[in-house]
């Protein structure tokens, strides 16, 4: 028995070797690491091409002049042109990158009896992947682009789809698309007129708004109900957390920070501090990397500052200033803060400026990037928000007219990254 498995290698030895030495794959190819990463790339051995499915990183062309081939692993040997290489060799590799000439590389086999021709593709990001890119949404219906917004307009999100909804308080209307694309719009059922439209909040499955006279109302941005048991005595909503709703109510002429976790009744916290913003609330709710989930606001306060101070609850019955004093972001009315690409930004009405803060402590002026549509500078009245999809969405009423905008950065729309 020994005897017959010993003698089967030696036959399976020798058929291999002889298969071997008319083989003409490839097995394995690579090039060297691009800013310390290693981009794998795929062998199509039925068309013969070697190609990245992975894009290199934007302007790596410009390091493909004269480039590291460290891996090219066949049986027998590869030549280009009239010279046999030897790997891992420098190589130009600029003519194989997004569609140009490609690349021929020959294999034979170790005999040289058979030879294989192989074409290199390289794909390159066309687009800087952290750039902010704007387009203006040109079909808004003729009723909303003309229509005398004021400051009593919203637009938001229910995540149907990403799609906005803007809300035109004045005609108590609701524009938003239908799943063919089409503009749709909608009267407002059940909402009255005294509403404070920059305290509209999204909580669950719900948006919610309050009135002047202290009522809360929730709905699907058509039809609205008034919420009874939570209204009467709030001043202004703030957020919606996974599992409560915040806002401020006032009793007896002070106002308290509260919360509602059933959305029966309010759970009284602190006294507001008279610099806690009371207008034009933008909010975020995010998970600490502790798994502790925290509330983040920005708004205008009562009277003037140099600087726009976000605040942060992990409760709702009380909230912190995040005032650091150096590195703060200047001052500036309606001041909206999102999270963004593992970043904090905020800009505010005039469209100056974008500032980013890795924390919300400390911020920086965006020269670059991460930019305003130069367009709205100047533009003070505006809502926005940003969509699942990683859509930025700026709804603004100019002197001209009103205009719909979306950003993104780039490496959200590449199919791989």
């Amino acid at each position: 028995m020994l005897f017959s498995v010993l003698f089967a290698g030696c036959i399976k030895s020798e058929v291999d070797d002889y298969e071997y030495s008319i083989d003409t794959s490839i097995r394995a190819f690579g090039i060297d690491s691009i800013k310390g990463k290693y981009y794998a790339f795929s062998i199509d051995l039925l068309n013969n091409s070697i190609y990245n499915r992975d894009s290199l990183p934007y302007l790596s062309d410009t390091l493909l002049k004269s480039f590291k081939i460290d891996t090219f692993n066949v049986r027998g040997y590869v030549m280009s042109g009239d010279s046999v290489l030897d790997f891992p060799a420098k190589y130009p590799l600029i003519n194989a990158v997004n569609g140009a000439d490609g690349i021929m590389f020959t294999v034979f086999s170790t005999d040289g009896s058979r030879n294989r021709n192989y074409r290199l593709d390289i794909r390159v990001h066309l687009q800087d992947p952290d750039s902010l890119v704007w387009s203006q949404v040109n079909d808004l219906p003729a009723e909303l682009a003309g229509a005398a917004l004021g400051h009593q307009f919203r637009v938001m999100s229910l995540n149907v789809s990403n799609q906005p909804m803007i809300f035109d308080g004045a005609n108590k209307k609701v524009h938003f698309k239908d799943g063919a694309d089409n503009w749709q719009s909608a009267a407002i059922e059940g909402l009255p007129d005294n509403l404070r439209w920059d305290t509209m909040v999204k909580y669950k499955d719900r948006l919610y708004i309050n009135s002047t006279d202290g009522d809360v109302y929730a709905g699907n941005g058509m039809i609205w109900q008034k919420i009874e048991a939570l209204s009467g005595n709030v001043n202004y909503l703030l957020a919606g957390m996974s599992d409560r709703l915040l806002a401020v109510e006032t009793i007896d002429g002070l106002d308290y920070f509260c919360y509602s976790t059933n959305g029966l009744s309010w759970t009284q916290g602190q006294v507001v501090p008279a610099d806690f913003p009371r207008r034009n609330i933008h909010s975020i709710a995010l998970t600490t990397p502790t798994g502790v989930e925290k509330a983040t606001i920005t708004g205008d306060i009562n009277g003037k500052s140099d600087e726009v101070v976000p605040w942060f609850t992990f409760v709702g019955d009380n909230w912190a200033a995040l005032d650091t004093e150096e590195m703060a972001c200047p001052a500036m009315d309606n001041p909206t803060i999102f999270n963004y690409n593992n970043m904090f930004y905020l800009f505010g009405s005039g469209f100056d400026a974008m500032y980013e803060s890795p924390s919300t402590l400390t911020w920086n002026k965006k020269t670059s990037k991460m930019l305003l549509p130069t367009s709205l500078k100047g533009v003070e009245t505006y809502s926005s928000f940003v969509d699942d999809d990683h859509f930025i969405w700026l709804m603004a009423s100019t002197p001209t007219g009103n205009q719909l905008w979306r950003g993104r950065i780039n490496k959200y729309g590449f199919k791989r990254q």
